[in-house]
């Protein structure tokens, strides 16, 4: 970096070049944490030899989650939140396709929508006495309640949601499921923010 302030830009951070004059590219911030402007150098410190490249790309892994609700998310940022919204609604009373459209509804804004296909898939996954179904399910409505404004209903499903999981033994879903419990509690002001 060039620049001693974009040492602060966050992970995540999107910017975009304006200029380039030589091995200097300067940037604009987009959207995340940081300075609004900067320079940055193109040029490497250490030099990378060409076959070694490959190995130092660090290339995402196959997905491996387990949840519904994991896969439904990969799926959403996979497709894209309304091409995933209109496959998943294509399948009908499928338990992942509801628990899809619920997180596609979730991406774009929809809490209403999202919480009555959460409800739905709930609803399926009890019948069927599906335990990680109902798991996802309970998390899809708690984060959809969240979404809604109804932050004590959030709560209680997510902390359902909570004790599924850790009967599944599904340890990141857990810690998905204490987060989402996290946030209804700071918007019910029952923690210190």
């Amino acid at each position: 970096m060039a620049s001693r302030p974009l040492g602060r830009l966050a992970v995540g951070a999107l910017v975009a070049g304006e200029e380039r004059v030589g091995e200097r590219l300067r940037l604009k911030k987009v959207s995340g944490a940081g300075p609004e402007v900067g320079w940055v150098s193109l040029r490497l410190v250490t030099p990378v030899k060409e076959d070694k490249v490959q190995e130092r790309r660090g290339a995402p892994a196959a997905f491996e989650g387990r949840s519904l609700l994991a896969r439904a998310e990969a799926d959403v940022n996979q497709r894209g939140a309304q091409a995933a919204l209109v496959a998943a609604s294509a399948k009908g009373k499928d338990g992942g396709a509801l628990i899809t459209v619920v997180v596609a509804h979730l991406t774009l804004g929809g809490s209403k929508e999202a919480l009555e296909a959460a409800a739905q898939a709930e609803q399926l996954f009890r019948s069927s006495s599906n335990k990680d179904g109902m798991a996802s399910a309970a998390l899809a409505t708690a984060v959809a309640h969240l979404a809604g404004g109804a932050a004590q209903d959030a709560r209680d499903s997510a902390l359902r949601a909570l004790e599924l999981f850790r009967g599944a033994g599904d340890r990141q879903m857990e810690a998905s499921a204490l987060a989402t419990a996290a946030n209804a509690r700071l918007a019910l002001r029952e923690v210190g923010a």
